[in-house]
C-alpha cells in the first residue's frame, strides 16, 4: 500500500531537484528524506530516482509516479478548498422555507436582497 507521508517526500525531492532540498523544504533532516525514499523503493519494488552528483532525476517509473503524486497533492489542496469556502460560508446549500404569503410577498425580495450582498464576497473568493 502506498504511503502518502512517503509520497509526499518523493514529490518534494522531485519538484526540488535533490534530496537536500527536498530535506529543506519539508523541514526535515536528509538523512529522515533518504530513507523515507528507500522505503518507498522497497514498498513499490522498483528504483524511483536515478542519484547523481548535482541532485536527483526520476526514472520512466518515478516520473509516472511523480505525475500521480502531483495530481494527489492538487486533488487534496482543492478538497481543502472547498472545505474552507463551505465552512467560510462562500459555498454550500442554501434551504430556504416559507408559508405562501411570505413565499410570494416578503422572500422575493430577500432572496435578491441576500444575492446582492453574497455576489461581492463570492467574486473576492473566487480570486
Amino acid at each position: 500500500m502506498l504511503n502518502l507521508r512517503q509520497l509526499e517526500v518523493f514529490h518534494a525531492v522531485v519538484g526540488a531537484g535533490s534530496v537536500s532540498r527536498g530535506a529543506d523544504a519539508l523541514g526535515v533532516s536528509q538523512p529522515a528524506v533518504s530513507k523515507q525514499l528507500r522505503q518507498l523503493e522497497r514498498s513499490l519494488r522498483t528504483v524511483l530516482l536515478d542519484r547523481h552528483a548535482k541532485g536527483v532525476r526520476p526514472t520512466v517509473a518515478g516520473a509516472a509516479l511523480a505525475d500521480h503524486a502531483a495530481r494527489i497533492f492538487a486533488l487534496a489542496a482543492a478538497a481543502e478548498l472547498a472545505v474552507a469556502d463551505v465552512a467560510g460560508l462562500r459555498a454550500g446549500r442554501l434551504a430556504v422555507g416559507a408559508g405562501p404569503t411570505a413565499g410570494v410577498y416578503l422572500l422575493p425580495r430577500a432572496i435578491v436582497a441576500f444575492r446582492q450582498w453574497a455576489s461581492p464576497r463570492m467574486v473576492g473568493a473566487a480570486e
